[in-house]
């Protein structure tokens, strides 16, 4: 995958390399300098397409339950973090808080409502993730729809409302449906949300 995302950048700067033979000194060491910056991004872009269509043609896709440590499921699970923290390991720290960030967490399964604001990339099991309009998961914040129990690994939906600010190194965890109760304006951060913790309206917790 990763030979696959850079083969554009190594065109692009063997293609510059040819056509600056005939250069010499600082010029043509900086147009290569340059080249390669430019073709760090191109790599950035092309990875995400890359673990995109690996997602969708090998169907990559979560579904909630519970699965034993040692099963297909568990491996789903495995494999569809580890292409998410390919992307993020890489490059996600030039694309955070940028439209790319939403267009990942997209590709990789997450339903966004409008104006939604990504500045982590600590959230996993994206394709769990629902998120509402006008939402922002702030700077480290974690947001993850899995546990690890004595019956294995559980996975179960997440889903954040409209206009919610998940704070700078809130922890998120998933939570039953009708526990999770975030649609409040002007909400404080919440350092940690466990399972059977109830947010009403209006309330905030420091």
């Amino acid at each position: 995958m990763l030979a696959i995302a850079l083969l554009p950048a190594a065109l692009l700067f063997q293609a510059v390399f040819h056509a600056t033979i005939d250069q010499v000194g600082i010029l043509r060491i900086l147009l290569l300098c340059l080249t390669a910056s430019i073709g760090y991004f191109i790599f950035g872009l092309s990875l995400i397409v890359v673990t995109a269509l690996v997602r969708f043609l090998f169907r990559l896709e979560l579904s909630e339950g519970t699965y034993p440590m040692f099963s297909l499921g568990s491996v789903r699970w495995a494999i569809t973090n580890a292409l998410q923290l390919l992307i993020w390991i890489t490059f996600g720290d030039f694309i955070l808080l940028t439209p790319f960030a939403s267009l990942v967490y997209r590709l990789m399964g997450a339903k966004l409502g409008r104006n939604v604001q990504i500045n982590s990339k600590f959230c996993g099991d994206l394709s769990l993730l629902e998120i509402g309009d006008g939402s922002v998961i702030g700077g480290h914040a974690t947001v993850i729809a899995h546990s690890f129990e004595r019956k294995g690994l559980v996975l179960k939906k997440v889903r954040i409302g409209r206009q919610v600010v998940v704070g700078l190194n809130a922890i998120v965890l998933w939570l039953p449906p009708e526990r999770l109760c975030l649609n409040i304006p002007k909400y404080k951060p919440v350092p940690f949300l466990w399972r059977a913790t109830r947010i009403r309206r209006g309330i905030q917790r420091n």
